[in-house]
């Protein structure tokens, strides 16, 4: 047997290398973090433009350092720090111009945690924050620069420019800033903004543009707010138009407030190809000030909110609230209550026998009045557009299937679809490409559930709950999550309870006159005694608040109350509304 011995000369190379690739290794472990990582070293720019280099990498966060970001799940890492002192009361623009990492921004004031965030982006160019804010002459602004949502990416290095001018960028029509995603955010001014002659006035003239085109092949509703502005008494205003020109504008919708609070929001279906002018301003008699624009695609509600038109000229108000609502077979008439003031209406639209299916069917973000109707053994479908009052008649389906609307295709509409208890089969009819969609999904028994589920891509999935072993099944486009929550006897009320934009598994045990809940967001389960044996649950957010989460709410029809138990501080409501036979529409639930 042969061995190869290694001379006292070479193993004494061998243990040099070793050492030094040990030591290396440690440096870089050990490498020390810009010198900018903290908010007190933060680097000092000076003069009304320029351009500085610098680098994430080895960046830390501190103690006490805000999100940087809209969400409270989402969070900027490896942070550096830039002060700038404002030579001139003007608009102030930031922006990274490259950079080796997924980007995000924030601009504050202040020395000391906690400190006050004037505005937040994150790829508002490409893949490159930018951010336009009210810059008053004198102030100290901190800018910082770190990695976006991802706390194990490396950072790197990036550039950043700035720059003062005297009106906003977007201030005149013809220079509206090109919005590229189909979701996202800018960071605006309309600080020193104008108005031009011919321009719509929905605000007090301090207008500001953004262009919003959809290039994608399908049509799908989109999402505009001021959601996000930081601060609380600064009153905007949105409208949306179609047009080449001012002179030759046609609006689409405009909103001024909504619900308690003073920011905006529109909602509409964008249409493939078309371009869309969205004005940005603050109301009548409010100063200038920042604004986080954000746009998302549409995510249709499982209950009744039928909106507010305002007039005649496209404004509508949203009141992101359950209108209880009831269906009267008898006369086929609708009756509800509008969540916003408790107004009364009564609309006829459909006949004894009809089954209610209201729902966002066209993209507008109101529910449109719907019923199938079941005819020579099929279903037929007939829907109300609320955005222009149109009318329109489809058959899917059979008379015995199940109706589930919802948005399985992820364009902000309500898609037509049903499942079929005698194959396990669903049967869905996608508005985005007027595809069909079949699929079998389920077991004899099984009960179709209708939610936005975690784990699971944007838009309604296939899922049931089934009762012989309390166990949820949800497919994810690709496999099956199985999710044991509830007993034999539960009624399925899924829903989003934590308000973290996901449907949190939930029953309601009519035997104990209790729900449960698991929060999707961290996992904790929600007990609530609510209701009595013979309540039919529904779900929804009564509370008229924005972004809540789902209440607890049951129709008793042994005296037509509705009894809610809002999930804001749990406050109680009781509302006589209905007569005996009344269907309550409140919400979708097979």
């Amino acid at each position: 047997m042969k061995m190869n011995h290694i001379s006292a000369n070479n193993f004494t190379k061998i243990i040099l290398i070793l050492t030094l690739c040990i030591l290396a290794s440690a440096a870089q472990t050990n490498a020390a973090p810009p010198a900018n990582d903290n908010l007190a070293n933060a680097s000092v720019l000076s003069g009304a433009s320029g351009t500085t280099s610098a680098t994430t990498s080895e960046a830390t966060t501190e103690t006490g350092e805000s999100y940087h970001t809209t969400s409270d799940y989402i969070k900027v890492h490896k942070t550096v720090w830039f002060s700038w002192t404002a030579t001139q009361t003007k608009p102030a623009v930031f922006e990274v111009t490259s950079s080796s990492f997924d980007a995000a921004m924030d601009v504050e004031t202040g020395n000391a945690y906690p400190i006050d965030s004037l505005n937040v982006n994150n790829d508002a160019i490409g893949n490159r924050p930018r951010i336009e804010f009210m810059a008053v002459i004198g102030t100290t602004y901190k800018i910082a620069v770190g990695v976006y949502s991802d706390p194990n990416a490396a950072g790197g290095s990036f550039t950043m420019q700035w720059t003062q001018t005297d009106t906003p960028a977007n201030n005149n029509f013809a220079q509206g800033l090109n919005l590229q995603t189909p979701s996202g955010a800018v960071a605006l001014t309309n600080q020193n903004a104008t108005s031009e002659p011919q321009e719509p006035n929905f605000g007090n003239g301090n207008t500001v543009w953004v262009n919003f085109t959809n290039t994608t092949p399908n049509d799908f509703s989109v999402s505009f707010n001021t959601a996000f502005n930081n601060d609380p008494s600064f009153d905007t205003t949105l409208a949306v138009y179609t047009g080449a020109a001012l002179s030759s504008l046609l609006t689409v919708v405009k909103n001024d407030n909504m619900p308690a609070q003073l920011k905006s929001q529109t909602i509409f279906l964008a249409k493939s190809g078309v371009t869309y002018h969205i004005a940005v301003d603050s109301k009548a008699s409010t100063a200038a000030g920042n604004i986080c624009l954000s746009w998302f695609i549409t995510k249709p509600k499982y209950y009744t909110d039928f909106g507010t038109k305002i007039g005649a000229g496209g404004e509508v108000y949203y009141d992101e609230s359950a209108d209880i609502t009831v269906f009267r077979p008898s006369d086929g008439v609708w009756y509800s209550l509008d969540s916003s003031n408790d107004s009364f209406n009564a609309f006829q639209f459909g006949l004894n026998g009809d089954k209610p299916v209201p729902s966002d069917f066209d993209g507008d973000g109101m529910t449109d009045y719907a019923v199938t109707r079941s005819e020579s053994g099929l279903k037929v479908w007939y829907i109300r557009n609320s955005f222009d009052g149109s009318y329109r008649t489809v058959q899917w389906g059979l008379s015995t299937d199940k109706e589930v609307p919802g948005d399985y295709d992820a364009d902000g509409r309500t898609d037509l679809a049903v499942f079929r208890p005698s194959n396990n089969i669903w049967y869905i009819w996608r508005s985005s490409d007027h595809q069909f969609f079949i699929k079998e999904f389920g077991l004899n028994g099984d009960i179709p559930v209708l939610g936005d589920f975690k784990g699971t891509p944007d838009g309604t999935d296939l899922a049931v709950f089934r009762p012989s072993n309390g166990t949820w099944y949800i497919f994810d486009g690709t496999n099956t999550i199985f999710a044991p929550f509830g007993q034999n006897g539960d009624k399925p009320v899924p829903a989003d309870y934590d308000a973290d934009g996901k449907t949190d598994l939930a029953v309601f045990r009519a035997s104990e006159s209790t729900w449960f809940a698991r929060r999707s967001s961290n996992g904790d389960f929600l007990k609530v005694l609510w209701g009595l044996p013979g309540d039919i649950p529904m779900v929804g957010d009564y509370d008229n608040n924005t972004n809540d989460p789902a209440d607890f709410v049951v129709f008793r029809p042994s005296d037509s109350t509705w009894y809610v138990l809002k999930s804001e501080g749990f406050v109680t409501s009781y509302t006589n509304f209905g007569l005996s036979g009344d269907i309550p529409a409140s919400s979708v639930i097979p």
